[in-house]
């Protein structure tokens, strides 16, 4: 009998700590919305975003903002993607900003530095990142009588969250988001998440043979921290996890696929627009085609085998869309 009970515990244990494992934990300590109600005070407020560094910055990767000097129909907020930087957004933006909108792209904790291979970069937590991203959203009402965000890759999985969860974002365009990956298995994900930040950090090149010898993207980092990857990889597990549970606070939501990319996985955002409106969601699909072999980053126009003559038009688009038709294919 005292077998059958220590057999019992240790199956408990281990079943317990299984479960552990497979568990994406939630999202905690995310502040309250709190979006500003005047131009002043968002002026403000993104100054002190601006402010903040953890070190000294590579030149144009501070948060960046393109202000009228007053409020405008629509404020935009760009998301930079994972080891990039405002930079990365700085002709999108100008183009938002020639229309005669007012535009902020923060930039997301420990990005952008000088140093290329940061160590405080694993230390970034998936809150630092939904934390940033609520504080320029906050900024954006102040700054528009109504507000878009859009993001690429981390910065997409970031629009969806907030897509999620906020009624006052008019409008989410999310580009490629980071929900799934083609070096993982999709079904193993979310241990693998866990186990990666489990695990001792390492740095990981993009590219182990160039390593740091391409600099064509000095903003950019050449690689990553492993335990910052861990939290990308949270940022869309919780993502994909909310789907399924309701539909979206924002009223217009846009989802930018490129069936080309190497890096991210299609089918993880096809069961997202599929979730969300079987909750009643309003999402639109703007699917690139496959011949363009169109790359991860389609935003840098500082990226080899870029094609922004093709991709920006449809990202701005998305962005000055007076009315999303929910159901509709393109």
């Amino acid at each position: 009998m005292a077998w059958k009970r220590i057999g019992l515990v240790l199956g408990g244990a281990g079943a317990a700590a299984w479960y552990w494992l497979w568990r994406t934990p939630p999202a905690r300590h995310l502040p309250a919305p709190s979006p500003c109600t005047t131009y002043g005070e968002a002026l403000a407020r993104a100054q002190a975003l601006i402010g903040r560094a953890e070190g000294t910055l590579q030149v144009g990767c501070e948060t960046r903002l393109w202000t009228h000097g007053r409020r405008t129909p629509k404020a935009v907020v760009f998301l930079h993607g994972f080891t990039n930087c405002p930079k990365q957004f700085e002709q999108l933006a100008a183009l938002c900003f020639g229309r005669g909108w007012n535009v902020i792209v923060p930039r997301f904790p420990h990005h952008g530095l000088q140093e290329r291979r940061p160590p405080a970069l694993a230390t970034m937590t998936t809150e630092d990142v939904l934390t940033v991203a609520a504080d320029a959203v906050d900024i954006a009402c102040g700054l528009g009588e109504e507000v878009v965000v859009a993001g690429l890759s981390l910065g997409g999985a970031t629009t969806a969250w907030l897509a999620h969860e906020r009624s006052d974002i008019r409008r989410a365009v999310i580009i490629s988001p980071a929900l799934g990956y083609f070096i993982f298995n999709d079904a193993l994900l979310p241990l693998l998440s866990r186990m990666i930040a489990l695990r001792p950090n390492g740095w990981v090149w993009w590219d182990p043979t160039t390593r740091d010898a391409d600099d064509r993207l000095p903003h950019a980092y050449p690689g990553f921290q492993s335990h910052a990857l861990a939290a990308v990889m949270r940022m869309g597990l919780l993502v994909r996890q909310a789907a399924r549970r309701r539909a979206p606070r924002c009223p217009e939501i846009i989802l930018i696929t490129n069936p080309a990319d190497p890096s991210v996985t299609v089918p993880p955002q096809d069961m997202l627009a599929a979730n969300w409106r079987g909750h009643g969601g309003n999402v639109q699909r703007r699917i690139l085609p496959a011949e363009w072999e169109a790359i991860h980053d389609l935003i840098d126009p500082m990226q080899e085998k870029q094609q922004i003559e093709r991709v920006y038009p449809v990202v701005m688009a998305a962005i000055a869309a007076p009315q999303v038709i929910s159901g509709t294919e393109s």
